[in-house]
């Protein structure tokens, strides 16, 4: 699927992430990438919820921005309904707004371990642990599904194979590799081994730290600079918590929350909300964790539950390529797209409301309530000036 450009072909890799913020380890990732053969890079990336259950911790069209700067030359919007959302999912729906690009050749993922047979082996197993009864049974044993399927593995395969799955990055590469399967996409992966501090981690390597320590620092004010390949911005960082009234009042006067949620989930919810003196949105999620929900689902949940509160609408939806961020390079593949693709693309959302409205209404709701978790003003996506391409 390599583009021609002035009689050249030149190859195109994805990278689905969600720069939550952008760091020099992303950096370091796309660099790698194009050392790799790659001529382009396009990042599909979460918008204004992540994949954990929270609110991103700044603005989509800032964190598009420093990606452009940091070596991608298109970023394109994971919206909502797959950005929040369980691994399976957020790799299904990544994955499809990729193949419909028509022009991506590699998708490329930072792991831990750049076995690319391996990898290939851990996720045709993953795919056969769907349906299999050790995993049944330790789900009934009380296992969360991610340590159901890791205790499966070990026990049916070996240590090698399990101790893939016990690492955040490998389980979203293993679900990348299903989904280009399951999909019957002729892409190529590109694994780059991460380097410096490991996912999540609290302890930075020189100058590369984890997503997560950099938010702790940012979150508390303090200096960051050494982890970013930019100037560090005075926007202020979104806090769900900032919202937490809200998003606890909503979910404890809904009739239909129990739709809205797992029965398990809803049952501790309900229980902790009328015996508890609740007061942030983390702190409920910290009161129904438990050994057979992790605290990612719960928030997910939880989130989602409070989103669909506001949304109001079960309609169906139809995916687009919204475009944040775009360089020089990056027109040339709006271009490309726009011809070969089967997806609808734009920066604008008011066009793309005529082709799928319902997931543009999401689209504004959920970057509204990023805005209001960061104490800014009532964001309008629909009335929003695109100032994403970047010289």
């Amino acid at each position: 699927m390599s583009i021609t450009v002035s009689g050249t072909e030149k190859r195109v890799a994805a990278i689905i992430a969600e720069y939550n913020p952008f760091h020099n380890g992303h950096k370091y990732h796309i660099e790698k990438t194009r050392s790799l053969g790659v001529d382009y890079v396009i990042a599909v990336m979460s918008g204004s919820t992540v994949q954990r259950g929270d609110i991103a911790v700044f603005d989509k069209h800032f964190r598009a921005k420093t990606a452009i700067e940091g070596g991608v030359d298109l970023v394109i919007e994971l919206p909502y309904p797959y950005s929040c959302s369980s691994a399976e999912d957020f790799a299904k729906g990544a994955v499809s707004i990729i193949s419909r690009l028509g022009i991506v050749d590699f998708l490329s993922f930072g792991c831990e371990s750049n076995d690319k047979d391996l990898l290939i082996g851990a996720a045709d197993i993953t795919e056969a642990l769907r349906d299999d009864g050790t995993v049944k049974n330790a789900l009934s044993g009380g296992m969360s599904y991610p340590s159901a399927v890791s205790y499966a593995a070990e026990k049916l395969y070996g240590s090698k194979i399990s101790s893939l799955l016990d690492t955040p990055n490998n389980t979203l590469a293993i679900e990348y590799i299903r989904s280009l399967k399951n999909l019957n996409c002729d892409i190529d992966i590109l694994s780059v081994k991460r380097t410096g501090s490991a996912h999540d981690s609290q302890t930075p390597d020189g100058s590369i730290a984890s997503a997560s320590y950099i938010r702790k620092l940012i979150h508390s004010k303090a200096d960051y600079s050494q982890y970013v390949p930019y100037e560090i911005s005075d926007n202020a960082p979104a806090d769900i918590n900032n919202m937490s009234n809200a998003i606890l009042l909503s979910l404890s006067s809904c009739e239909k929350l129990s739709e809205m949620l797992s029965y398990d989930v809803y049952q501790r919810v309900q229980a902790i909300l009328k015996a508890s003196d609740i007061e942030t949105f983390d702190e409920l999620v910290d009161s129904v964790k438990c050994k057979n929900l992790t605290r990612a689902r719960i928030s997910r949940e939880l989130l989602c539950a409070y989103i669909n509160i506001l949304h109001g609408s079960s309609e169906p939806y139809e995916p687009y390529a919204r475009v944040l961020a775009f360089n020089e390079d990056g027109k040339q593949l709006i271009k490309n797209i726009s011809s070969v693709g089967n997806i609808k693309i734009s920066s604008s959302l008011t066009e793309l409301s005529d082709f799928s409205p319902s997931l543009c209404a999401l689209d504004n709701i959920t970057s509204r309530l990023q805005s209001l978790c960061s104490n800014g003003k009532l964001t309008n996506e629909f009335t929003r000036k695109f100032e994403g391409f970047i010289h």
